[in-house]
């Protein structure tokens, strides 16, 4: 199915153009620049492509209105003629003669025009007119309208999201204000330009057919503007019309040529009805326009229409035999009443989409249509000359820019290279950027230039990115600034939709540092003592230094690279350890001055860990298991957690995009990159990346890419010694507790965390992909693109963790300082757990990442349907399959937090394992999202340098009990898990989770329970619990849910009123709800008649409620679940005759 919505990129590029306009309406001297904001790479490179594509679109719309009206229509209307009488009546009152006559001339001349229609090919370029590929010296081949008017603008006039690189422009010339097809040069040679020429002019045919034949909403018929017809000459008939109304059915089945869905020489020709399919839209179409004889009908339509005189043969359409009638202002329609198409003409009488009868009086004029249409209001206001057309020419400018500075250079306006005067015209014109789509990286720091406009396309994440944005325009005396912020219809969006005042006075978030946390000092020495080896190893090879190869340069530090040090008889490792024992007075200096004020047993356990045998030890394990060898050492070691992650994140895996040339004989990897935890999601084979206007698709992975060498042939030198994956493991979902552990190979065990078993079969293959890469073929962005949406798995490893109850509380705590949390991309089967993942073949290819440059790549996992798809000379396989979820590990600091005793009345264990409910999960992640944001608020910082885990069952004693998991969201840890766990009497985070239940003067109970709230807030708003960085738990989060489920943490007595106690302000909080959902969701509905199933839906009403069923989940009396009396979000169960 597919839906027919506008869809967002056509809201935005409707707003966007609207900006346009209006920074274009003053006809400014220098053309209006303007950004565009979005929050990732991919939105950014969408929205880039998406804007200019739909901006091109609705001008050719545009430019085909203009150009017929003014050899036709501009002259023709009657509203024109009306306004000419009457100036000339004005100008006579005046006694301004002569004025007077020369507007009764114009006068005559409308009254002597009778002609209506424009033939398309005085319009646009007929790719069969083969006159326009001459390209003899002494040629003159004609240049159509539409291209020339195209060009001038500074458009490719076929291309709607022409690459960034491409000098069109080189195709033509201007003479003056003359614009003429380039002949044959140097660079081109006559084939190659008739091959360019060919190609614009069939791309415009798919426009022109695309802007006159759409079918919905932008169809040109729809919106009142005119028709495509038959006949460019002579006077209209009713036979005429009926024609005319079959081109458009003709149109809706594909037989017109120039649809960018069809090849017209696959179509089938029909010679007579009989060659029509039964239930074929045409054949429908001529039953309802002549009752029982539709077959006759066809066939008269069919021989009409092989007459000499039109020439559409086997009924297809040849579009360059067409004309198009514009309708005036007072050109009536008819609207059918089923299925509400507008029809210029009645035709044959009868609908041209559904065939009802069309009602006998007009539904109104075109004028009406202009009214009620966007785009043919827009159209109708330029042909008041009070708008001129304009370019938008967009491009992206993100991390993954290959030039950013010629980019912005370029959007600036600064294109020296070219010179001046006309020879410069059409280069500049072409070249420079008029929008540039971006992301934060913007924010700050870089110099665009004057800027009047800033369009958001969405709403930014917090208060400080918003005023970062909207501040880059209206600087350098512009009098005004124009900033337009799209809210998409999802929950972070609308809040600050309806409150504006939000996101422009909102705190932002301070810094935090842990400064007890000895790992951050100890990677600050680390840091300063390897610098200093490496300087005494700069000095002692002098020029020889390896370090200096490392291209690009490591930020960590200079070094060799990973290859280097792995070779079997590299010396690096012991001259590392030389140098190391050479620099200690380095080493002790750093200790002196980052130990200045920590406590003494933190100094001990510091100069323990920078003895030189522990730390050469500390870099052989990360090497070890470091699988890219083409970075820098000190970037593995970053990294692996042993110096600090300055400067931008390198925890990135690389997506090889193809090669681009450095100069003669110079080859260089084109990639992109992402973070290791994004990159098995969005470089998953399957996925698609927008990059410059391209699509490129991803089908496998790959080991690390070595620069290409020339050497007769294109080589890789080493690349067969490297591995595409990094490691690779197995994974299994205990079905008791809901742990996942891992194993080096799959066999029968017990799970670690609970010592359930675990079958052989349950384990799931995990790579931990070392780079990826695509099939090297970037394809144009269409309507057709595919985008797969997989499944998204966030988990610990399950470590037989021991928490200790803390003294005077009912939780008990575990800190794990070196907890493995794991993304999974399972694939897309649609039961995830129940997929064997990816399917990749192992060889070696033979391809040609750019044209003429073949090479051999090695140890390639190719995605299984992609690799059937290569030729046997090209695809060499040299290992069995395999199969396997895609995996990024870290290792963190993880707090895990349980109840020591829970209440009979409550089961708050169904967090995962066989009992697990949905209701009492989302009760368990919603408590952590209140101990997280309750953490973030005293200590100053972000909710999201925590990540929440999904909880799991903790039963060492058989006793069932609920754990939750919070970590660092930093890799290697920043300490702040490790301060909820920190005491002097007992862990902070149960200090927390107490108040946040027992303190109403704190947040969240002093916000939460306002009357405002409550009454408002009947589940989590962005006044409570929501925020930009948990927009996937919004469904799930509930913060009355949360507060019972933290109160039945700390309060092993607490029964969330299944005792009829409901002086808790959770359980009084939900009570009215619970009347008022009870009331107004099944008021005829009887406890007796009321069951539930698992998915949290009546089984008699079938209307869900999911979170209203969490007393059900919660609640047991002797094993057995409470009765739900409501429908709501919130519902109270009945125990031993006591209701609410």
């Amino acid at each position: 199915m597919r839906n027919f919505r506008t869809g967002f990129a056509k809201t935005s590029q409707l707003l966007a153009t609207e900006l346009f306009e209006v920074l274009h309406a003053p006809r400014p001297a220098v053309s209006p620049k303007a950004i565009v904001f979005s929050d990732s790479r991919q939105d950014a490179a969408r929205a880039a492509v998406e804007l200019e594509a739909d901006h091109f679109r609705a001008l050719i719309r545009d430019v085909i209105v203009r150009l017929t009206r003014e050899r036709i229509d501009a002259d023709y209307r009657a509203e024109d003629r009306a306004a000419v009488e009457a100036a000339m009546h004005a100008a006579a009152a005046k006694m301004d003669y002569a004025e007077a006559a020369r507007l009764k001339a114009i006068l005559n001349q409308k009254d002597s025009l009778a002609v209506e229609t424009e033939p398309l090919t005085s319009l646009a370029q007929d790719p069969d007119d083969t006159a326009y590929l001459a390209t003899t010296p002494a040629a003159e081949p004609p240049m159509a309208q539409l291209i020339s008017r195209l060009v001038h603008l500074g458009i490719h006039p076929s291309d709607s999201s022409v690459a960034s690189d491409d000098e069109w422009w080189r195709l033509f010339t201007l003479d003056g204000e003359k614009l003429k097809w380039a002949g044959p040069s140097g660079a081109m040679d006559a084939k190659a330009i008739q091959g360019k020429r060919r190609e614009i002019a069939e791309e415009q045919r798919e426009a022109l057919h695309d802007t006159l034949f759409n079918k919905t909403y932008f169809s040109f018929e729809e919106a009142g503007l005119g028709y495509p017809t038959f006949f460019t000459q002579g006077e209209y008939s009713p036979e005429r019309d009926e024609l005319d109304a079959l081109l458009r059915v003709l149109a809706d089945t594909y037989r017109v040529d120039g649809s960018r869905f069809v090849d017209v020489s696959q179509i089938k020709q029909w010679s007579s009805a009989a060659d029509v399919p039964a239930g074929n839209r045409v054949r429908r179409f001529c039953e309802a326009a002549s009752p029982g004889n539709g077959d006759q009908y066809l066939n008269n339509a069919l021989d009409r229409l092989r007459h000499a005189d039109l020439g559409h043969n086997g009924g297809v359409v040849r579009l360059f035999s067409l004309g198009v009638r514009l309708a005036r202002a007072d050109t009536p329609f008819w609207r059918c009443t089923r299925c509400d198409r507008a029809h210029l003409h009645r035709g044959a009488q009868v609908c041209t989409r559904c065939g009802d009868p069309l009602p006998p009086v007009a539904a109104g004029v075109a004028k009406d249509l202009w009214r009620h249409n966007f785009l043919a209001h827009r159209v109708d206001r330029a042909g008041t000359g009070a708008e001129e057309p304009f370019r938008l020419r967009s491009e992206e400018l993100t991390g993954q820019t290959r030039n950013g500075a010629e980019r912005l250079r370029r959007f600036r306006g600064i294109l020296v290279e070219e010179g001046a005067g006309q020879a410069a015209r059409l280069p500049k014109l072409g070249k420079e950027i008029d929008l540039l789509s971006v992301t934060t990286t913007m924010e700050v720091g870089i110099d665009i230039g004057p800027l009047q406009a800033v369009y958001q396309a969405n709403m930014p994440p917090q208060r400080f990115n918003y005023q970062q944005r909207v501040g880059r325009a209206g600087r350098r005396g512009q009098a005004f600034s124009i900033v337009v912020t799209v809210c998409r219809s999802r929950s972070h969006d609308l809040h600050y939709f309806r409150h504006p005042e939000r996101i422009t006075g909102d705190a932002p978030p301070p810094p935090f540092l842990a400064a007890g946390y000895e790992d951050i000092p100890l990677r600050v020495v680390r840091k300063a003592w390897l610098q200093a080896a490496f300087k005494y190893l700069r000095l002692k090879h002098q020029g020889r230094y390896r370090g200096y190869d490392v291209q690009p340069p490591d930020i960590h530090g200079e070094f060799v690279l990973v290859a280097d040090y792995k070779d079997v008889s590299s010396p690096w490792r012991d001259e590392l350890r030389d140098a190391l024992g050479a620099t200690v007075a380095a080493r002790d200096a750093a200790v002196l001055l980052v130990a200045a004020d920590l406590p003494p047993a933190l100094i001990a356990n510091m100069k323990d860990e920078l003895e030189v045998d522990v730390l050469m030890a500390a870099i052989a394990d990360v090497i070890a298991r470091e699988g890219r060898w083409d970075i820098g050492v000190a970037h593995a070691l970053a990294e692996g957690g042993l110096l600090p992650m300055y400067g931008m994140p390198t925890r990135v895996r690389p997506l090889y995009l193809g090669l681009y040339s450095s100069g003669p004989d110079d080859l260089d990897w084109d990639t992109t990159d992402r973070d290791a935890d994004l990159a098995i999601y969005e470089f998953s084979p399957g996925a698609s990346l927008v990059r410059d206007k391209r699509v490129h698709t991803a089908v496998g992975l790959t080991s690390s890419l070595p620069k290409p060498q020339k050497r007769g042939t294109w080589v890789m030198p080493g690349q067969d010694q490297r591995s595409a994956h990094d490691d690779a493991w197995w994974m299994a979902r205990c079905e008791g507790c809901g742990g996942w552990t891992r194993a080096d190979q799959p066999d029968d065990m017990t799970c670690v965390a609970c010592g359930g078993a675990i079958i052989r079969d349950a384990f799931k293959h995990c790579i931990s992909p070392a780079a990826y890469r695509t099939d090297f073929k970037p394809k144009r962005t269409g309507e057709e693109e595919l985008r797969i949406v997989r499944s998204r798995i966030v988990c610990a490893e399950a470590a037989d963790v021991r928490p200790i109850r803390a003294e005077g509380s009912n939780l008990a705590v575990s800190l794990e300082r070196t907890a493995k949390i794991v993304r999974l991309n399972p694939g897309y089967d649609p039961n995830p757990l129940q997929s064997a993942g990816f399917s990749f073949e192992l060889g070696r290819q033979r391809a040609a990442p750019k044209p003429g440059a073949w090479m051999t790549f090695a140890n390639q996992a190719l995605e299984s349907e992609h690799a059937s798809t290569l030729r046997s000379t090209d695809w060499t396989p040299d290992g069995e399959p395999v199969s396997g979820w895609l995996a990024s590990r870290k290792t963190t600091d993880s707090l895990f937090l349980t109840p020591a005793v829970m209440h009979p009345l409550l089961d708050i264990s169904r967090v995962a394992g066989a009992d697990e409910r949905v209701a009492v999960r989302a009760a368990a992640l919603t408590s952590c999202f209140l101990l997280v944001d309750r953490a973030a608020l005293e200590l100053d910082v972000d909710p999201g340098e925590f990540d929440i885990l999904p909880p799991r069952l903790y039963q060492p004693d058989g006793v069932k009990r609920p754990m939750l998991q919070i970590a660092d969201t930093l890799v290697n840890g920043s300490g702040l898990s490790r301060r909820l766990a920190q005491t002097p009497a007992r862990p902070w985070a149960i200090d927390l989770l107490s108040s946040i239940v027992d303190d109403g003067a704190s947040w969240p109970l002093s916000e939460f329970t306002t009357t405002a709230h409550r009454q408002s807030c009947d589940q989590a708003c962005y006044e409570c619990l929501q925020r930009y960085g948990n927009r996937s738990y919004h469904g799930l989060l509930d913060w009355r849910l949360g507060l019972s489920f933290v109160r039945a943490l700390v309060d092993p007595s607490y029964t969330a009123g299944a005792d009829g106690d409901f002086s808790a302000c959770d359980a009084s909080c939900r009570q009215p709800m619970s009347r008022r959902d009870a009331t107004h969701a099944a008021p005829a509905v009887s406890t007796s008649e009321m069951s539930l199933d698992n998915q949290g839906f009546d089984d008699t009403t079938r209307r869900p409620g999911p979170l209203a069923m969490a007393a059900s989940a919660f609640g047991k009396v002797a094993g057995a679940p409470l009765t739900v009396l409501a429908f709501g979000r919130d519902a109270i169960g009945r125990v031993a005759g006591v209701t609410e």
